[in-house]
């Protein structure tokens, strides 16, 4: 019972993590998109939409 318990923690802490790391991805790409630099400049935007 109790390693049961102990997996379902682990599996719960991973998916946090998980959750934190894509909110963090989108973060940075609408950092990137919000920028003028990346909207004046057609490379940069084909490359973030390739």
């Amino acid at each position: 019972m109790r390693m049961m318990i102990m997996m379902m923690m682990m599996m719960v802490m991973v998916v946090m993590m998980m959750m934190v790391m894509m909110m963090m991805v989108l973060l940075v790409l609408v950092m990137l998109l919000m920028d003028s630099e990346t909207f004046n400049n057609p490379n940069l935007s084909e490359q973030l939409l390739h």
